[in-house]
């Protein structure tokens, strides 16, 4: 086919070819016009797709150069089926070390480990154990902490 080939959502694939449009011009004639029907499409940055949630979403992970960035491109996809990905490689996905040794805290599932954790944590000093009671009682009530001894 010389013209575009489209896959279309529902996973038919197209070749697109040109059609002739015509409009009649009151005391002038007709006016004819030929193209191929198709729309554009748009490519977004991550910056600026973060926040959206789209059905389909094609990430090329090469030029990925900030923490969490890969993050956030893979997950705008509503579904993994809708998403395709290019150029993977585990360097191409880099992470926040303070976010990394968070949750290897939250993972111990103890408060002792939670609390030796090298990340400043706004928290802390509520569920130390000299913080007054009611932040610990207030802290204990959270469902991700609720378990831990």
């Amino acid at each position: 086919c010389e013209y575009p080939v489209v896959q279309f959502a529902n996973g038919r694939i197209k070749c697109v070819h040109p059609e002739t449009f015509e409009v009649e011009l009151y005391l002038v004639g007709v006016a004819k016009r030929k193209q191929v029907p198709l729309r554009l499409a748009w490519a977004l940055t991550v910056h600026k797709a973060q926040g959206q949630s789209l059905d389909r979403v094609t990430v090329d992970l090469r030029g990925c150069f900030e923490q969490g960035q890969a993050y956030v491109a893979l997950s705008r996809a509503r579904e993994t089926k809708g998403l395709e990905v290019r150029n993977y490689s585990p360097s191409s996905v880099r992470s926040n070390l303070l976010a990394s040794k968070f949750h290897l805290a939250v993972d111990t599932k103890t408060t002792d480990a939670f609390l030796a954790c090298e990340c400043p944590l706004w928290w802390a000093p509520l569920v130390a154990p000299d913080a007054r009671r009611e932040w610990l009682e207030l802290y204990r009530m959270n469902s991700t902490f609720s378990s831990w001894e």
